[in-house]
């Protein structure tokens, strides 16, 4: 199984990260690090990123 990566989308012309799994918004492009930066604008990949709420039902179901 291919290793999942970061979700991002234009949320009024900026990017904001996504959860992996549910597409909830988890970060604004103004707190992004340098790396999530380089990520939405495609130049590099990160791994997935989770909401709070899908990573403890990762952890209760063993879904990681």
């Amino acid at each position: 199984m291919a290793k999942s990566k970061a979700k991002f989308k234009l949320n009024g012309g900026n990017p904001v990260l996504l959860c992996s799994k549910c597409s909830t918004i988890i970060k604004y492009s103004h707190h992004f690090t340098e790396d999530e930066t380089k990520a939405a604008s495609g130049e590099i990949k990160i791994p997935a990123q989770f909401c709070d709420k899908c990573e403890e039902k990762m952890k209760i179901y063993g879904d990681e």
